[in-house]
């Protein structure tokens, strides 16, 4: 069977004999064309955490939940850490802007295209690190972003990054400090 029929699920006979399925095939496709790009920016924002989050944090760098987990299960419920592990990427430096060094963790869910789910898991994951004692801002990150994400991203104080482009870190930053 030819590879596109794979990617698709079904044979092209099958489509010839039903045209009403054209669209599945497609939506199909578009759907492991995102998971593919979700897939590349998971792996490409690690590598480029300063390029990305350099302008507001300095000593930016990449740590694993493994780092804090002595701190984090001892304040955080077995289902707490279960959905903190699932966290795509966190990032840890001091703001760049404060009179004292102001140790900061990012919670970043990365997505090819950020949706309102994904604000929602950036936002849950960061609280469950201010619960354990980090001061956690949330962040969804991706080339593109549905409106509902960029409403969702606003009223809940997400930072959002779209194409190298940068929304609500103030608000982000100022719910960070007073939690």
């Amino acid at each position: 069977m030819p590879y596109a029929d794979v990617i698709a699920g079904h044979s092209f006979e099958a489509l010839a004999a039903d045209p009403s399925r054209a669209e599945d095939p497609l939506e199909t496709l578009i759907a492991q064309v995102n998971r593919l790009a979700t897939l590349l920016l998971r792996q490409y924002y690690p590598d480029k955490a300063y390029a990305y989050f350099g302008e507001f944090l300095r000593h930016v760098r990449v740590i694993s939940l493994q780092d804090l987990e002595p701190v984090l299960e001892e304040r955080l419920t077995k289902g707490e850490m279960r959905a903190l592990r699932q966290l795509d990427l966190l990032v840890q430096g001091q703001l760049r802007e404060a009179d004292k060094p102001t140790d900061l963790f990012l919670a970043v869910e990365v997505s090819a295209v950020v949706d309102a789910n994904d604000v929602a898991r950036a936002q849950h994951r960061a609280t469950l690190l201010r619960k354990a004692g980090f001061r956690a801002i949330p962040v969804a990150a991706g080339d593109e972003a549905t409106e509902g994400a960029q409403a969702t991203a606003r009223q809940q104080a997400v930072l959002l990054m779209q194409d190298g482009l940068t929304y609500n870190w103030e608000e982000a930053l100022a719910d960070a400090l007073a939690a």
